[in-house]
């Protein structure tokens, strides 16, 4: 595998240990140092680095090191082609005991930079319920700038979620191209957005349990009326037997007397 990639190098010799520098305090010094791109470096962002160390020492002998960092930004010219991706999209909520409180849902995603230009990106999370009823829509804020070929995992918090049985989180984010000084935005190539979706069960089991619990109770009455009911029919039917049976009695004592 040939590497293409631009090459930070030292001025003095890119083959000697870094380059060292000594000065009183307040002073400063100029370290020179160049960067070789290869005529058939790909087009787009990259990025490196520059690390200078300051190393002090005590009248007691000890030294003490300290660094500080600068990044260098460099764009080869050619074709940009930015593109991103959003992967990986979940949401997670906790069933409040309360039926009627609400909780936070945390909806997690990864933007991937599919392209070779730095992205600058923004997303969206909207929560709903079944058939899209009670919408909430949060914003994340300006994500951290996407290097060609880098991958960000996020978390949005989502507040006042009920649980509504069944929770989708839909997941937009919009980037655009980071532009260095001078460039004009509008020259810039657009980025397509990009959409994930995920979704979890939230079954609010307190108020299941309450409405189980009346179902409960509203059989049980309609049982009982029922049971009620039928024993009054019974009572009914009892005594219509036995004032029929009185009735019949007399009868049957002339017919039985007749014979005699």
């Amino acid at each position: 595998m040939i590497d293409r990639r631009p090459n930070l190098r030292q001025d003095d010799d890119e083959r000697q240990p870094p380059a060292r520098r000594s000065g009183h305090a307040g002073a400063g010094a100029e370290v020179p140092f160049s960067v070789s791109v290869p005529d058939d470096a790909p087009p787009g962002d990259y990025a490196a680095g520059i690390v200078a160390a300051m190393r002090v020492e005590s009248a007691e002998g000890v030294v003490t090191e300290r660094r500080l960092g600068a990044r260098i930004l460099l764009r080869v010219s050619g074709d940009l082609a930015p593109a991103l991706s959003v992967t990986d999209v979940s949401i997670t909520y906790d069933t409040p005991v309360n039926p009627l409180a609400a909780d936070a849902a945390d909806v997690t995603f990864t933007v991937t930079n599919e392209g070779n230009t730095r992205l600058a990106a923004e997303a969206t999370v909207t929560v709903t319920g079944p058939f899209g009823i009670a919408p909430l829509r949060v914003g994340s804020g300006a994500l951290s700038e996407l290097l060609p070929g880098s991958s960000l995992e996020h978390t949005v918090r989502v507040a006042d979620v009920r649980a509504l049985v069944l929770l989708t989180a839909d997941v937009t984010v919009d980037a655009a191209v980071v532009a260095r000084p001078g460039d004009d935005p509008d020259a810039l190539p657009s980025v397509a957005a990009q959409d994930g979706a995920a979704t979890t069960v939230a079954v609010p089991w307190s108020a299941l349990a309450v409405l189980v619990a009346l179902l409960a109770l509203v059989g049980w009455r309609v049982a009982a009326r029922r049971r009620r009911r039928r024993q009054h029919r019974a009572e009914i039917d009892a005594a219509v037997a036995a004032a029929l049976a009185e009735r019949e009695e007399p009868a049957l004592a002339e017919t039985a007397a007749g014979r005699d």
